[in-house]
């Protein structure tokens, strides 16, 4: 191990630290603290790790079972995901993200909550679900809910309902933008090779 600390080749390094080595195995920042090793460490690979001392990418927090990582996908794209490191069962949630703000009495409030669950873990046969939340009266109420490729609005769908609207008096609107335009609901047989207008309301 060999550390060397400077003030750096230009006026703006107030603290400039050098390693030998490179990779995830080597660490130009390493802490230690209450008895963790992985509290805080910096690799020399340019990855920074809170909670572990083996980042996956530039950013990787993890706390238990619970894990953050921010960092590059293909193609130049950036890569944000949240991770469950245990093996859930069905219909267990594994990532909430929340936002918040204060309520006039200066109470810390939970306005949009965001769940995602993993409503099969079968392997080859894995189900996904996110649930849309938004606080009403100062309730947190389920507004969307798209679970296994289906849709509910106020309710869960089952299995075999892709779009289920629940609600104690619904309302569907479809509205034209303009004068001009023409509302128009329209259905069509299964058969995509013969997409022929079954029905059409205006």
């Amino acid at each position: 191990q060999m550390l060397t600390l400077s003030a750096g080749g230009t006026s703006d390094e107030g603290l400039f630290i050098t390693t030998t080595g490179s990779g995830n195995d080597f660490y130009a920042i390493k802490v230690a603290t209450g008895g963790s090793a992985n509290s805080f460490a910096v690799t020399n690979a340019g990855n920074v790790g809170i909670g572990t001392t083996s980042p996956s990418d530039k950013l990787d927090v993890t706390d238990g079972n619970s894990k953050m990582v921010f960092g590059g996908a293909s193609s130049d794209r950036a890569l944000l995901y949240f991770q469950h490191n245990a093996i859930p069962v069905d219909g267990e949630e594994i990532g909430i993200l929340d936002f918040r703000g204060y309520n006039d009495a200066s109470q810390d409030t939970r306005y949009v909550i965001l769940t995602a669950k993993a409503e099969d873990v079968t392997d080859g046969n894995e189900d996904g679900s996110l649930n849309f939340f938004t606080m009403k009266d100062g309730t947190a109420t389920s507004n969307l809910t798209l679970k296994s490729g289906n849709v509910g609005i106020g309710i869960a769908p089952s299995s075999t309902t892709s779009l289920h609207i629940f609600k104690s008096d619904p309302t569907l609107l479809i509205q034209a933008s303009n004068q001009s335009g023409t509302a128009e609901l329209q259905f069509f047989p299964r058969d995509v090779s013969n997409l022929a207008l079954l029905q059409s309301i205006k």
